[in-house]
């Protein structure tokens, strides 16, 4: 079995390898900046944390399956052994309840216009800068977000799937897998699936609709549950409940039905949130403030005085005024 310990494990090298494409390149010093309302920018500054959405709950409801969809479609068309009961496992954890992913957003861009509309306050919001690197008091490994690029084209991993899925058949068909009895040869075949698997999670929870490009979005990511951290959690890692956003009320969503007639009804659900709070921040963190573009200018000097007032070095933060063509 050493033979095909090797060949499973430089399968997962290569899966480890095509995703670390697609992690955020902190050599580019780039600045990220969260967009928000001035009633959550003081919660992130007092709190000096940011909050993670769980990723079932995400503004956009659709975010969620598109990443699966197209793999789904890549794997209707692949010719490998028990690849039905891998998309299947595939659809059940990302659609279930045992691994949780939650997730923060960010953009490379401090002057959008849409993400002023949509997640500024419509202007009278700021857009806060913070460093990549999301210095954290904790060292621990589970604190620690991943930072991610999000992929709005599936052309850019397509590739790089078909080349493991390739590398699969190879091994299956080898003859150092076929002297192996049906016992050890399921068991190789299980876990190269494991690490295609968690190729496949992975990018399912980076990838949008090519629509979304504008945003250039980068995500920080945090996970916990059963099958999360099992290295070092074998029965599961969980974030503790204290860390968890208190659910005053349920969040209502608008569900819109076009009727036969043209005519439009709509009606109110409510949809449970669960979001939660990140290990605290060291105040390093806010590199910069963009003050939305309906903020008064002379607000600046507010700004200033709030964050001296919690405990920030405001010789090393940029405060600017956003000035767009907006109404």
């Amino acid at each position: 079995m050493e033979e095909i310990e090797n060949l499973i494990n430089g399968f997962a090298k290569k899966c480890n390898e095509f995703l670390t494409k697609h992690n955020y390149k902190f050599s580019s010093k780039k600045i990220l900046y969260h967009y928000t309302s001035i009633e959550n920018f003081k919660k992130i500054i007092e709190g000096k944390r940011f909050v993670f959405t769980y990723y079932k709950n995400l503004n956009d409801t659709l975010e969620l399956t598109y990443g699966y969809k197209v793999f789904k479609e890549l794997l209707s068309k692949k010719d490998m052994p028990e690849i039905r009961k891998f998309e299947k496992n595939l659809e059940d954890l990302l659609l279930g309840n045992n691994f949780n992913s939650y997730i923060s957003s960010f953009s490379e861009e401090h002057d959008n216009l849409s993400l002023w509309r949509l997640y500024g306050d419509d202007g009278y919001g700021v857009s806060i800068g913070i460093s990549p690197e999301f210095p954290l008091l904790s060292k621990e490994k589970t604190e620690q977000p991943v930072v991610a690029n999000v992929i709005y084209s599936e052309a850019i991993f397509r590739n790089d799937f078909n080349k493991l899925c390739e590398r699969i058949k190879i091994i299956f068909n080898s003859q150092l897998f076929k002297k192996n009895n049906a016992k050890e040869q399921q068991k190789a075949l299980n876990q190269l699936y494991s690490h295609l698997f968690k190729y496949c999670f992975s990018i399912c929870l980076v990838t949008k609709h090519k629509s979304y490009s504008h945003e250039a979005e980068v995500r920080l990511l945090l996970r916990d549950g059963k099958y999360s951290h099992f290295h070092d959690y074998p029965n599961g890692f969980y974030f503790p409940k204290k860390r968890f956003l208190p659910m005053i009320r349920p969040a209502s969503k608008r569900v819109i039905r076009f009727e036969n007639d043209f005519s439009i009804n709509s009606e109110y659900r409510e949809s449970k949130k669960i979001s939660l709070y990140s290990y605290k921040l060291e105040t390093s963190f806010l590199k910069e403030i963009w003050l939305g573009p309906k903020v008064p200018n002379n607000t600046i000097i507010n700004f200033e005085n709030y964050l001296k007032k919690n405990d920030f070095n405001i010789s090393i933060i940029k405060i600017n005024k956003k000035e767009l063509p907006y109404q």
